[in-house]
């Protein structure tokens, strides 16, 4: 589950954490660690196809700086995406909802995930949501997200654009993302942790 700050905010909220950061107009959103299992080369070449179209569309990545970074950085460049790519680093837990508010959309193209709290946030901010169709993050989308397969760069450009330019989408992914959130909390998490000791304990006293 998500901490109680991640909501809605209003238009001024998101507004500020732009100014903040010197955020573009529209940038679709990335959160985690900088690093090729999180499928940061395949949102960069999904830019490039982007870019072919249209240039008011920016992609912000905000987490820390993983292993193998370097190439992914100076490949941004390389390829003319260097003003197209903002990479803040950590941001302060207390702007990333508002970061949420801002952007157009989260996406999430990792190879694996554990969990995808990220995914959560999002939802919990009425944030419309771009991941991966594996691991565990249909799990943890549960329908309220567009799934793409990793490692496809067209279908991750033409996700990203169908949500980008899709009012109606917009609005649907946020409606179902606000409902996913709902369904995750921590009072529950430890209720069916409980559970499953429960059980496994009375398979161990049965087996005695």
């Amino acid at each position: 589950a998500v901490g109680e700050r991640y909501s809605p905010r209003s238009a001024g909220e998101a507004e500020g954490v732009r100014r903040k950061y010197g955020l573009p107009d529209r940038f679709v959103l990335f959160v985690g660690t900088i690093e090729p299992r999180k499928g940061v080369d395949t949102l960069l070449a999904a830019m490039r196809l982007i870019l072919k179209a249209r240039t008011d569309v920016a992609v912000v990545m905000a987490g820390k700086v993983g292993w193998r970074v370097t190439p992914l950085v100076e490949e941004a460049g390389s390829v003319g995406l260097s003003g197209h790519v903002r990479l803040l680093g950590h941001v302060a837990e207390e702007d990333m909802p508002s970061l949420y508010s801002a952007s157009e959309l989260l996406v999430l193209p990792s190879r694996y995930e554990g969990f995808g709290l990220p995914l959560v946030e999002a939802f919990a901010c009425g944030t419309p949501v771009v991941c991966s169709n594996i691991s565990s993050m249909p799990e943890v989308a549960g329908g309220a997200a567009v799934l793409v397969p990793p490692d496809h760069p067209k279908a991750l450009a033409e996700a990203l654009l169908a949500v980008v330019d899709g009012a109606d989408k917009k609005r649907e992914l946020r409606e179902k993302g606000l409902r996913r959130a709902a369904s995750f909390s921590w009072k529950k998490a430890a209720e069916e942790t409980i559970e499953v000791y429960g059980r496994v304990l009375g398979r161990r006293k049965a087996c005695r």
